[in-house]
């Protein structure tokens, strides 16, 4: 049976929607789909909104899902439909029985990207892909492969290259292949010593709410299949 939207997390006005997608190696895979209803003084006023032929997807970066209200609120506020994607094996999306995070290659994200696109249903309308972090890595891939199929992609602190330089990259990238040879979901050592997230954490230095199991403080574990 089809799924149907249903109150999200993040409460009124927001709603989520499970897209189901092809199994994979783990099991059930599944992709979630966030949209944000504008109040009704906004509808009544969309007709004169500069972004009233907008539709906005966003998706997230590593170890990280959707939980910027403000972030919904700007572009409904200007008219756009507004819509946030968790990806597979993150957020609302993770299950029990899933490696968080974890994709054997990004273009396994052409399959949640294409689902999220059809339930949007834009029509005329345009069409802009927000990315921050790893989504502005797997946005701008997606919009690589499809030319033509979105009218703006606006980019948040893209991972488009390693920490460090392209020179560690060339280094350790054969390192990272080897070892997922033996073992593609061994763990790598962490990177990520917590710092961003202190600074964003309302409970510790910051000013944002989110669910520390679905964005943990020092991230995911690291795959060697993604080297």
């Amino acid at each position: 049976m089809r799924a149907s939207w249903e109150p999200d997390v993040l409460g009124p006005r927001f709603e989520r929607l499970t897209l189901p997608l092809e199994p994979d190696g783990e099991g059930e895979v599944v992709a979630t789909l966030v949209r944000h209803e504008p109040n009704s003084a906004l509808l009544a006023a969309i007709r004169r909104l500069p972004l009233r032929d907008v539709d906005v997807l966003y998706t997230h970066g590593w170890s990280d899902y959707f939980f910027q209200r403000e972030l919904a609120e700007f572009f409904t506020s200007r008219g756009a439909r507004f819509f946030a994607l968790d990806l597979r094996k993150y957020g609302r999306s993770l299950r029990d029985h899933q490696t968080p995070g974890f994709a054997a290659t990004l273009n396994d994200y052409d399959a949640d990207i294409d689902a999220a696109l059809r339930e949007m249903k834009s029509g005329s309308r345009r069409v802009f892909l927000m990315g921050h972090s790893l989504g502005g890595l797997v946005f701008a891939l997606w919009a690589h492969r499809h030319p033509g199929r979105v009218d703006a992609l606006m980019l948040n602190s893209p991972w488009l290259e390693t920490q460090g330089s392209t020179i560690a990259r060339i280094l350790v990238q054969p390192v990272f292949r080897a070892q997922a040879l033996v073992n593609s979901k061994s763990n790598l050592p962490s990177v990520d010593f917590g710092y961003y997230s202190r600074s964003i954490d309302a409970d510790r230095d910051g000013e944002w709410q989110f669910n520390h199991e679905w964005r943990p403080p020092r991230g995911f574990v690291a795959r060697p299949a993604w080297g």
